[in-house]
């Protein structure tokens, strides 16, 4: 019969079916959030209409053939560190009322080639998104765009107006960053979180094919983005000097890593030169490392904060803040 007042439901280390989800759910009329973490599913799993979601949250689950989510009323979804079985299907429809939307899949192992691939239906997924106000997506997603980005290969333009990318800012994810920038015509606040990432999809074959520097990549790039001119007015970058520190004191580590944190200020420099109507961009950092002195520690943050403060700004009102927690 279902639970006819149940609004909120958790479920855990299950094997789902869409059995299971039409007997257990079908009956909760009310039901505005669903949350499934560990669960498995081995037929194809279709989320109806009919359940009149609000949020849906998917998380740490193995899905196999096709996952289906049917979401006019749905405002907020997470799918994230879905592992894939057989690298199943992704749909999503009628998706317009989306607020946000976070993508994290991961890289699946091909045991003959002994390589890594990326998430062959994200592409997909994110043109089912397209209407998404907020889009989140994971360092593994970024590296694949990236793929596609040096095979001259975009994604469909997006409506998306905030983009929140979780990313070290490593070579092989800057032409992903790139490619969702192009795409996104209307993006009017960007957030950047700085996260420990590995490379996962780049084999030396492809960093060999693919190769370009790094350190000038965002002033060489040929085609200008859209939203820089028009729309982006908020930049916000957390956790600015993690993922990329040392590991030891000294005066040749306190160089090494200000070298470190190039890539970052690349970045910065890119959007400050670029962004024609920017307002505010917002830089934290977070504690100092345990291993480095207060004198060090010091130093760094002084010369990225004045090389940053420095930079030429194509907004005449763009306000530039670095913060230290």
């Amino acid at each position: 019969m279902g639970f006819k007042f149940l609004k909120r439901l958790f479920l855990s280390d299950i094997i789902l079916s869409d059995k299971l989800i039409e007997e257990l759910i079908g009956g909760c009329l009310l039901l505005e959030e669903l949350e499934i973490v560990a669960c498995s599913g081995f037929s194809p799993l279709h989320i109806s209409s009919s359940m009149n979601l609000v949020r849906l949250t998917i998380h740490e689950c193995w899905i196999s053939h096709k996952l289906e989510i049917d979401g006019p009323n749905l405002l907020w979804l997470s799918i994230s560190d879905v592992n894939d079985l057989g690298s199943p299907e992704y749909s999503l429809r009628n998706m317009s009322s989306l607020n946000y939307a976070n993508i994290d899949l991961k890289f699946w192992f091909e045991w003959e080639s002994g390589e890594c691939k990326p998430p062959l239906n994200l592409e997909m997924l994110l043109e089912d998104l397209g209407h998404t106000k907020a889009l989140e997506l994971s360092s593994p997603c970024i590296q694949a765009l990236s793929l596609w980005e040096l095979r001259n290969r975009h994604l469909p333009i997006s409506k998306r107006k905030r983009l929140i990318l979780q990313t070290g800012l490593n070579k092989w994810e800057l032409p992903g960053i790139a490619n969702l920038l192009r795409t996104s015509p209307d993006l009017e606040i960007l957030v950047i979180k700085i996260v420990r990432s590995n490379i996962d999809s780049f084999d030396e074959e492809l960093m060999h094919r693919y190769d370009f520097d790094e350190g000038r990549y965002w002033e060489s790039l040929k085609s200008s983005c859209t939203c820089l001119v028009h729309h982006l007015k908020n930049v916000k970058m957390l956790d600015f000097m993690g993922g990329a520190l040392g590991s030891s004191s000294g005066s040749k580590v306190v160089r090494s890593n200000l070298n470190k944190q190039e890539k970052k200020i690349n970045l910065v420099r890119f959007l400050l030169q670029n962004a024609l109507v920017l307002e505010k961009m917002a830089i934290h950092i977070f504690d100092k490392p345990q291993f480095m002195k207060v004198v060090e520690w010091q130093q760094i943050l002084q010369e990225v904060t004045q090389k940053i403060l420095a930079f030429p700004r194509a907004s005449s009102c763009a306000e530039v803040l670095v913060s230290y927690k």
